[in-house]
């Protein structure tokens, strides 16, 4: 196994999501406002890695970098702690899986598409 592979492995397992609100599952049935907090949630930390969807192909360096930033002081603020709380998880702990992502991508433990995929499986626990 490669490192990534490993490190992949790991935020799937949970390692990075253990004390996550336990009552906080994934669940398809959940309120519009759960899913629209979810999604805010997921957009900003995908943002915050410059991680594009197939429709965020006319994005131009300029707007990325923007958006990256404007990502980073989202995750860093009170505002983080209002859409965390709408479906009961901890911002504090969000932040800080945000931070050992952003160190492991930095390091080159992790690329694009394993970071795409990480927050994908913490989304699915929130």
């Amino acid at each position: 196994r490669t490192r990534q592979h490993n490190i992949f492995l790991r935020i799937c397992q949970g390692e990075f999501m253990k004390t996550l609100n336990k009552n906080s599952k994934y669940d398809k049935e959940k309120p519009p406002e759960h899913q629209l907090a979810v999604a805010k949630i997921q957009r900003m930390f995908f943002d915050s890695f410059n991680i594009t969807t197939s429709g965020d192909y006319a994005y131009t360096s300029q707007r990325k970098l923007s958006y990256k930033q404007n990502a980073l002081r989202w995750i860093r603020s009170k505002e983080l702690d209002f859409w965390a709380d709408m479906i009961g998880a901890d911002a504090d702990y969000l932040r800080q899986i945000h931070k050992d992502l952003t160190y492991n991508y930095k390091c080159g433990k992790l690329n694009l598409k394993l970071l795409k995929i990480g927050i994908n499986r913490l989304i699915n626990y929130i």
